[in-house]
């Protein structure tokens, strides 16, 4: 197989990865329907209630259609065969990335527990013992910034207009502020063909230093990345590599971190090591249990902010009262390990720059380079 035929081969694999990668798309199918409804239930039961969640999941028979076809494209376009080009290694990647996603998902749907402590486990990996005492100390000897240095809260209006004033100053005329009455993320960009969304919850209150660093982690590095990677012929170096999105969030946390820095120098992060803790001891627990930990450990002051950090950590679960291993979503806990992991590659005289070019991973760029 010559260079071209080798190139045709793989972008027959790189069409169909960005096809499948909008119908698995797991962040879109997160939030529960009834989430406000069985917010208040839990708040006129004073806590004492384990909601019971219902979702838009994707059809089954779909996803069982989609793993069948990954399972098609490894054969036929990877087995027995050698390519010289070396995108076919993020390529291959992929496939195998994208069968864990669909079962994943189609471990959800079944409430199947132990396919999700599975294939949880092979998307975002085990706990750190080291990390686990490392989050433990922060937060032990953490100190709030100076008040006095505290930016404002800003009103729903002056989010949009300081928005609208960042994309003009940053010449981006592709993005639209869709603003949403309540959201379990302050943020979110979505990537639409002809237009991204940045998606705000009108519910959540933000200041003026918080949504500068905000912008920086959405626009600065998930809206640059997907820019730039659509300037290349591969579809996946804008759809993103294998395991792309945990490096993605990782750099995006290290310049949200940064950002803040400049108003705090001693700034720490200190709510994803709560999330490091929070998703760790909530593996065996209940969404009660959960909820009187985060009041436990002073992690918020209200019923209302409690109910959607256990929301989050139960994303996908539809009956909250159970306690067995793989009741917990853990995706969250890929901040803390990450921004270790940029922090030090980054010290090591990497040149971070090369990151924003296209949405991969730091394992990706020996591959894609020169």
């Amino acid at each position: 197989m010559n260079v071209q035929e080798e190139r045709e081969q793989l972008h027959i694999v790189d069409d169909y990865l960005a096809d499948v990668a909008k119908k698995i798309h797991i962040d879109k199918f997160l939030t529960p329907t009834n989430l406000l409804e069985e917010r208040e239930l839990f708040i006129q039961k004073n806590g004492e209630y384990n909601p019971q969640f219902t979702y838009n999941f994707p059809k089954e028979e779909d996803l069982l259609s989609i793993v069948e076809g990954l399972y098609e494209i490894k054969k036929t376009f990877f087995e027995n065969k050698i390519y010289t080009l070396p995108i076919h290694h993020l390529l291959r990647d992929k496939v195998d990335e994208n069968i864990n996603k669909a079962q994943l998902l189609l471990a959800y749907i079944r409430q199947d527990f132990p396919n999700i402590e599975k294939y949880n486990t092979l998307l975002f990996w085990t706990f750190s013992q080291d990390l686990l005492a490392k989050s433990e100390q922060i937060l032990a000897t953490y100190q709030d910034p100076d008040p006095k240095l505290r930016w404002k809260k800003l009103s729903n209006e002056e989010v949009k207009q300081y928005i609208e004033e960042y994309l003009k100053q940053e010449g981006i005329s592709d993005i639209k502020l869709k603003i949403v009455p309540f959201s379990m993320n302050k943020f979110l960009i979505a990537f639409g063909r002809n237009h991204c969304n940045l998606v705000f919850s009108e519910i959540l209150q933000i200041r003026e230093q918080e949504l500068q660093a905000n912008l920086v982690h959405e626009i600065g590095v998930h809206y640059k990345r997907y820019k730039n990677g659509r300037q290349s012929e591969w579809k996946i170096l804008s759809i993103g590599t294998s395991n792309y999105s945990l490096n993605e969030e990782w750099l995006a946390l290290y310049d949200m971190c940064e950002c803040k820095k400049r108003q705090y120098p001693n700034f720490e992060k200190k709510s994803i090591y709560q999330k490091y803790l929070l998703l760790h001891y909530s593996q065996w627990k209940s969404f009660v249990d959960v909820v009187q930990y985060i009041q436990a450990k002073k992690m918020t002051n209200t019923s209302k902010t409690a109910f959607v950090m256990a929301a989050n950590v139960k994303k996908w679960v539809q009956d909250t009262s159970k306690k067995v291993l793989g009741n917990v979503f853990i995706k969250n806990k890929i901040y803390a390990e990450g921004l270790e992991k940029v922090t030090k590659w980054i010290e090591q005289w990497n040149d971070k720059k090369l990151l924003y070019q296209w949405k991969i991973k730091i394992e990706d760029l020996p591959y894609i380079q020169g």
